[in-house]
């Protein structure tokens, strides 16, 4: 590449990276555990009265009270620095343009990831400035940009898969995992695995390759695990909820899928891009090339991990994308919340197993919502739709170790990198997952 203003494009590289946002974290509600732990209490007997009705053959559209939907309070001014760098990394993308130039495909095909991740930021940073404004179907617009959703075919069969895959027997799950019974029944039988010693176990995980591990965060204010590439805070990390619990096996399923394949393919693309823009003024944008926003392959690798190790159990869940299409019609937190309840329960799930499916499910497609009773905007944000979706990639690509070595990437963006780059295979430390798999096991029985 050629370079007309070194410092220049220096600052504009730096801009960018300093400027994007992470979604997971606006959209993120302050309260998250009290609107939670009120919502699961108030919603508890409407929805058992209302699927006795139900039973009974008093067939009708659900009627629950608006204060029953949540209010999220968002945090403010994070919302507000993200979306005022979503102008700044617009401004820079242009110095960029207008003054690096390429001078073969290796330099086009760099040129054209960092304007798609930079785009993409920006629709990021749109989004958090809609949901400062309350407006959410700005906000869906906004993130359906940035994220793949479901087809209308896979939405419409959706509950039938659900049901299809309560029918699997044990011995049909059993036939998906690499690890045998004896093995799973130990990993099973160690139980009350907390927190602490998760981001124990990830660390270990970690120090199994020759790359600096990640700083691993216990939180009181996420809902699931996050391995985050971009953070508030300026560094990538890993947070886990406070209050998470495992037995051995599910332990080791999430160092799989945290660490030898989120962690590991964001490691594996920052080396990679480091590598090839070192002593250039775009190396400060080689992290951030490393990682898609869009995560279907990146959670499609993660969702097959999870199968090898713990089975059928461990299967994409096809409810995910009928929450998705109850959302997108415009259903409220509530009644979206409610419909969930009632497939659980028609699946043999306790009132009180339902319930807590119900908010988990429905509060992770409808975080970032505003207007949670009405849903005007028929929101519904499909991030979770990359596990059903990313799954078949995963299994397209099971027999090719690159994918699953840059599987922070998406999928057709790594043929491209390897055809015009030899660094791109041969930088990458490959190491037989069924090897991971057994390191997994080996921390975990170690404790």
């Amino acid at each position: 590449m050629r370079y007309r203003n070194i410092d220049k494009i220096s600052a504009a590289a730096t801009c960018i990276k300093d400027n994007m946002g992470n979604t997971v974290e606006i959209l993120t509600p302050k309260n998250l555990n009290v609107a939670k732990a009120a919502f699961i209490e108030a919603a508890k007997e409407p929805f058992a009265e209302q699927f006795k009705k139900e039973s009974e053959g008093d067939i009708g559209n659900p009627s629950f009270p608006l204060e029953l939907n949540p209010q999220f309070i968002y945090n403010e001014e994070l919302l507000r620095k993200v979306a005022d760098g979503g102008e700044k990394i617009a401004e820079a993308l242009a110095i960029i343009q207008e003054c690096v130039i390429p001078e073969n495909r290796r330099d086009e095909a760099v040129l054209e990831l960092i304007e798609k991740r930079a785009r993409k930021a920006m629709k990021i940073a749109l989004a958090a400035k809609s949901i400062l404004a309350k407006d959410d179907e700005a906000t869906n617009s906004a993130l359906s940009s940035v994220f793949s959703a479901p087809s209308k075919e896979l939405c419409e069969k959706a509950i039938d898969l659900y049901f299809e895959n309560k029918k699997l027997t044990p011995e049909d799950k059993a036939k998906l995992s690499v690890i045998n019974a004896e093995i799973r029944n130990k990993l099973s039988n160690i139980t009350e695995i907390g927190a602490e010693k998760l981001s124990w176990f990830f660390y270990r995980a970690m120090l199994y390759f020759d790359v600096p591990p990640w700083k691993v965060k216990i939180s009181d204010n996420c809902a699931a695990i996050d391995v985050r590439d971009i953070n508030e805070s300026g560094e990538p990390m890993i947070v886990i909820p406070k209050d998470r619990v495992v037995n051995g096996a599910k332990a080791a399923e999430l160092i799989c899928h945290e660490i030898f394949c989120h962690w590991r393919g964001s490691a594996n693309g920052q080396r990679f891009f480091k590598e090839i823009l070192r002593g250039t003024p775009l190396e400060p944008l080689a992290d951030i090339l490393a990682k898609s926003p869009d995560e279907t392959h990146y959670e499609g690798e993660a969702k097959m991990s999870d199968v090898w190790v713990n089975g059928g159990s461990s299967l994409p869940d096809p409810l995910t994308i009928a929450v998705i299409d109850f959302a997108s019609h415009g259903l409220s937190f509530a009644d979206v919340a409610y419909q969930v309840y009632k497939i659980r329960r028609q699946a043999g799930a306790s009132e009180d197993a339902a319930l807590k499916t119900a908010w988990a499910k429905t509060y992770r497609i409808l975080r970032g919502i505003t207007d949670a009773a009405k849903n005007k905007g028929c929101y519904a944000f499909t991030k979770d739709a990359a596990y059903f979706l990313g799954y078949k990639v995963a299994r397209d690509h099971a027999d090719d170790e690159l994918y699953r070595l840059y599987a922070s990437m998406e999928e057709e963006e790594i043929p491209v990198f390897a055809s015009l780059f030899p660094e791109f295979a041969a930088s990458a430390r490959s190491i037989p997952f069924r090897t991971l798999i057994d390191n997994a096991i080996d921390i975990v029985l170690e404790g």
